[in-house]
């Protein structure tokens, strides 16, 4: 290899952004494309606050214009006959429920905020390896499946990570069962005292605990395997942390199947909020896209603006 590449997979950047162009992020496809068109205008660093329905049947978004370190610049409002929310499943279930708490968007029905999962998968963090092929690195990312965990069978999908206390290089994994499938059992739920939604995650349920067990389990033995006889890594299972947040705004509760939130026209979910908690896949973005793309297609086919 002539090292011509950035080395942004191999050196433990996925967390962070893949400057390497290793992932076809938005920005890269769907972004560019509606660009390319000359019919949309891109605006960065707007973080949308509220959502309401105008008087005349309209939608008003409100937004923060902030800078790169996250600054308010000023307060700045849209408003639309057609409103699309394709903020993903923490955010758009977010302003949603936010919205009917707060009378916004009162005829959203109580499906709303319901369903949500981690799509299946755990991640677990450890560090402490000894570096290989300094500047060189390794591959992206590996899957092992444990057959014999003694708690129960777990896929590991893993690669390098960056952000160890000491500094020193380590793995991320997704610890997942074997089908992918996971309870939906989050909820959303709206504090008025601080004007936030958080999500209420059951992090003590059964299903996850046993998770969590046969993740260490299988770490503990990777270790073992790949290290005999040096000083133990540290490692740690998240039990609420995901990078493959779903649900929401399920289909066919609280959308209906062409995706528009039910008790309203013209207001449609675009995003992984319409999954209720797992795919049963590794990486559900496919199956996000090929919903919104579908979604997209009957509203063009059955809408005259």
């Amino acid at each position: 290899m002539s090292g011509a590449r950035i080395p942004s997979a191999i050196a433990g950047e996925v967390w962070y952004g893949m400057n390497s162009g290793a992932h076809k992020s938005l920005d890269q496809n769907y972004l560019a494309q509606a660009q390319a068109t000359g019919c949309v205008e891109i605006l960065p660093l707007h973080m949308v606050t509220d959502i309401e329905q105008t008087t005349w049947g309209g939608y008003r978004v409100s937004c923060q214009q902030i800078d790169t370190s996250g600054t308010v610049l000023k307060n700045v409002t849209f408003t639309c006959k057609y409103l699309f929310l394709a903020a993903g499943s923490i955010k758009t279930s977010e302003l949603l429920v936010k919205a009917k708490a707060k009378g916004q968007l009162p005829q959203l029905n109580g499906h709303v905020g319901q369903g949500w999962g981690n799509n299946g998968d755990l991640v677990a963090f450890t560090f402490g390896f000894p570096p290989t092929n300094p500047g060189q690195g390794g591959p992206g990312s590996a899957q092992i499946t444990d057959s014999g965990n003694p708690l129960g069978p777990v896929v590991v999908e893993s690669g390098p990570f960056h952000g160890a206390p000491d500094g020193s290089m380590g793995t991320f994994a997704m610890v997942m069962p074997p089908s992918g499938a996971f309870p939906a059992k989050g909820v959303f739920q709206y504090d008025p005292g601080t004007d936030t939604v958080r999500v209420q995650w059951p992090s003590n349920d059964p299903a996850i605990t046993n998770l969590t067990a046969a993740g260490m389990q299988t770490y503990s033995r990777l270790r073992v395997s790949m290290m005999p006889g040096a000083p133990p890594v540290t490692s740690n299972v998240q039990t609420g942390l995901t990078v493959h947040p779903l649900g929401g705004m399920v289909l066919g509760k609280a959308c209906d199947l062409d995706g528009r939130v039910c008790g309203y026209q013209n207001l449609y979910v675009v995003d992984g909020s319409l999954i209720p908690g797992s795919t049963g896949c590794a990486n559900p973005s496919l199956t996000i896209a090929a919903l919104a793309e579908r979604i997209m297609d009957q509203f063009v086919a059955t809408t005259n603006p």
